[in-house]
């Protein structure tokens, strides 16, 4: 059986290791909007996916603090069950965005 302090410990290194992916994804987008010699017709389609990184960016800050707050307090139920959402979110998140940015990619930058 799998105690819930060892899914939280593994929820945690899982969340902050996305979180540092997800953040230099962000800063890719925004360099290539920034400076990535895009028109102005294509800018805006990588607004949608740059949203989307950043939110599942603070969702694993929330993740992250949700499972602090677990571990160094008495172990609230209810902060765990957050936590367990909030990493779904996240890894949604970042599912959604992977999948806009590969679309925008192929969709705009190669045909």
């Amino acid at each position: 059986m799998v105690e819930t302090k060892d899914v939280v410990i593994a929820v945690f290194g899982a969340t902050v290791a996305a979180s540092a992916l997800v953040l230099v994804f962000v800063g890719i987008i925004a360099q290539t909007l920034w400076t990535g010699g895009l028109s102005n017709e294509d800018r805006p389609a990588f607004k949608a996916p740059s949203y989307v990184s950043a939110a599942a960016f603070l969702m694993g800050l929330v993740c992250t603090g949700l499972g602090i707050w677990w571990l160094t307090l008495q172990q609230p139920g209810r902060v765990y069950l957050a936590l367990i959402a909030a990493f779904l979110a996240q890894t949604l998140l970042i599912g959604i965005a992977g999948a806009l940015v590969l679309y925008q990619t192929i969709t705009k930058r190669f045909v």
